[in-house]
């Protein structure tokens, strides 16, 4: 049987549930750390997702998803290994900056290390 702890106080809530940074090895950008968004960031992404989505009927996986999309995924999950944003919402323009070949591969693994995680992204064809 699991523990169960009463929650009493915001920050109990707050608190639950909350994963440290995950560091992921990606070829040719070493290893980078992946935070847990918070509620709000996960909403954020996941309205943007699924508007993407809407206009997207098939999930054609060669299509690019919008740059408002790519940055905020990466924006609110990419961190240092204490789980500080690297790219607060007021410097996801930055983001732009980056090769491709660097932020492909940070905005894919954004989904496998939190997305996926949090149940919000189901990439497995189904039958």
């Amino acid at each position: 049987m699991g523990f169960c702890m009463n929650l009493t106080t915001r920050d109990d809530f707050k608190r639950q549930n909350k994963r440290p940074p995950t560091p992921v090895e990606i070829n040719g950008l070493g290893k980078v750390f992946f935070r847990q968004p918070t509620g709000g960031e996960w909403l954020r992404c996941m309205e943007k997702m699924q508007a993407w989505q809407r206009l997207n009927p098939g999930g054609d996986a060669n299509q690019m998803p919008p740059v408002d999309l790519t940055y905020l995924v990466v924006g609110v999950s990419l961190s240092d290994a204490e789980g500080k944003r690297i790219f607060p919402d007021d410097a996801l323009g930055e983001i732009a900056e980056m090769p491709p070949e660097t932020l492909y591969p940070l905005f894919t693994q954004a989904f496998v290390h939190v997305f996926e995680l949090a149940g919000g992204v189901d990439n497995a064809k189904k039958d």
